[in-house]
């Protein structure tokens, strides 16, 4: 946005696929930037011949009786709401433990960082050429005056 970074997303790359890692935005990022980045990410990916690229897991099943306890508690709930806006196919994965305690720990643990703030709360850093394959010359944000 004026050749400043306000937002980001990592992708790794297997030999079928990509897998969203890290997606990272400023507050004053404008409304739908990640689901742009996402979008073009999606788009290179066919363009590349990759048959699939990954949202990565949700931390929580929300459908569940602990899941819609523990995505209150998590903070996922914004997190699954922008993934099941590219209407994913799901598949489930589990987490096991040796027992019920050490799964209820871990799955705190696992809420715990997902929603925990980062150390330092640092702009993004400036662009110096602010030329990129998928923004458009023009804000598509800003609205012409009434």
């Amino acid at each position: 946005q004026n050749g400043r970074l306000v937002g980001f997303l990592s992708l790794m790359q297997s030999r079928s696929a990509l897998v969203l890692d890290l997606m990272r935005y400023e507050r004053t990022a404008p409304d739908g930037t990640m689901h742009l980045a996402l979008t073009h990410a999606i788009t290179e990916a066919r363009v590349q011949g990759l048959r699939h690229l990954s949202l990565a897991a949700l931390p929580i099943e929300r459908d569940t009786f602990p899941g819609r306890h523990l995505a209150r508690i998590g903070g996922a709930a914004g997190l699954s709401q922008f993934k099941h806006a590219f209407a994913p196919h799901w598949r489930p994965l589990y987490l096991a433990a040796p027992s019920r305690v050490a799964l209820a720990i871990a799955a705190l643990e696992i809420s715990r960082e997902i929603r925990r703030k980062p150390r330092r709360n640092r702009a993004l850093p400036q662009v110096k050429h602010a030329s990129n394959a998928f923004a458009p010359e023009a804000d598509p944000w800003q609205h012409p005056p009434m």
